[in-house]
């Protein structure tokens, strides 16, 4: 399996899972772009839609180290990566970490970490707060609309 270097694009998705804070499945629970009404946000485009990982060889394993700070304890892990198909074409990554293999939603041209990490936050604020997933998917998708 190749391992690409790792610190740029680890980087980049912290960058992103910060500044989106918790984006979640929220793609995937989104209406259909078809449906009357509904417009697609420019951020939620380039988080989504855009083939992150075209170019990525076969059988490579991307690996992104991951630090958890608060109660109970610190956590560290490394959540992998497995781009089965030439780019990511056929949508068909594979994401694991310390707990085994991680059901993402399918079906999206974006690097599935992306989402990995946006579910774990809203996960972790549903726990926290006692509020609704639901609500911070939405609340969170309104964020990312332009002004």
């Amino acid at each position: 399996m190749k391992r690409p270097n790792r610190g740029c694009l680890r980087a980049c998705v912290i960058a992103c899972a910060g500044l989106m804070m918790s984006m979640g499945t929220i793609a995937a629970d989104a209406p259909a772009a078809s449906a009357p009404g509904v417009q697609i946000a420019p951020a939620e485009r380039l988080l989504f839609m855009q083939p992150h990982l075209n170019g990525v060889d076969p059988q490579t394993e991307l690996d992104y180290a991951v630090d958890y700070f608060g109660p109970p304890s610190k956590v560290n892990d490394t959540v992998r990566v497995l781009v089965v198909s030439p780019g990511n074409s056929r949508n068909d990554a594979r994401v694991t970490d310390r707990t085994g293999d991680v059901n993402v939603p399918s079906g999206l041209p974006c690097n599935p970490v992306i989402i990995y990490f946006l579910e774990h936050d809203i996960a972790e604020m549903e726990q926290l707060t006692g509020g609704q997933r639901r609500y911070f998917q939405q609340r969170v998708r309104i964020g990312l609309a332009p002004a």
